[in-house]
């Protein structure tokens, strides 16, 4: 856990991948749980005051375990933790997987993220001639870059919650704490062991929600 805490203070791109150390992986799931523990107790109190309630996914079990277990955390991976390593190849697949979520949105008439979902591969798109340039740019910056991306997610997920409105849209980050702190952890594991195993994090911690969506 110290390489995990030495990480977080000042997060940096590796240039090799190490190879998966199972056990330190699952020492770093239990450490989430032990850190989520008492901030869930607290956010579900307050949300108890406010009658802030999470949304539920509106589907039978097994659709509900394919969206869960295995679409959400690969979709999910690829928009928010493939591009924490800059190159062509991250941008293509960034900027394909962004266009066709744009398509569904559009088609869902979700306008609103459908213009920054194809707003996001058309810059994707630009990146690609300037991809050594862009890299040296986030490289330098890259502290910055890791956590607005695990700010990013974890803020994206507000609306998985019904209730909240005027001034509690200030408890917003409060809420989505639990998602920023998931968004660290699945950023360090995709930068030290690759994306394969951020999104295999992703569906367990996915399988320990799974009853409360």
């Amino acid at each position: 856990m110290s390489h995990f805490i030495e990480f977080l203070k000042k997060p940096y791109i590796v240039n090799k991948q190490n190879k998966i150390d199972w056990k330190y992986f699952f020492t770093l799931l239990f450490s989430y749980y032990l850190i989520l523990l008492p901030v869930g107790v607290f956010i579900k109190i307050i949300n108890s005051i406010f009658n802030i309630t999470q949304k539920q996914v509106n589907l039978e079990l097994f659709p509900k375990i394919v969206l869960a277990l295995f679409i959400v955390p690969i979709i999910e991976e690829l928009l928010f933790r493939l591009i924490l390593i800059i190159n062509k190849r991250n941008l293509i697949i960034f900027s394909s997987i962004t266009l066709i979520l744009s398509t569904y949105n559009l088609l869902k008439s979700n306008y609103y993220f459908s213009i920054i979902l194809f707003t996001l591969s058309i810059l994707a798109v630009l990146f690609l001639s300037r991809s050594f340039e862009i890299r040296s740019i986030i490289t330098k910056y890259y502290s910055i870059y890791f956590y607005a991306i695990a700010i990013i997610f974890g803020l994206m997920h507000f609306k998985n919650y019904n209730g909240i409105d005027g001034f509690l849209y200030l408890w917003i980050p409060f809420l989505v704490f639990p998602q920023i702190l998931m968004g660290a952890f699945f950023g360090y594991i995709r930068i030290k062991f690759g994306i394969i195993y951020s999104i295999i994090f992703h569906m367990i911690i996915n399988l320990f929600a799974i009853g409360t969506i």
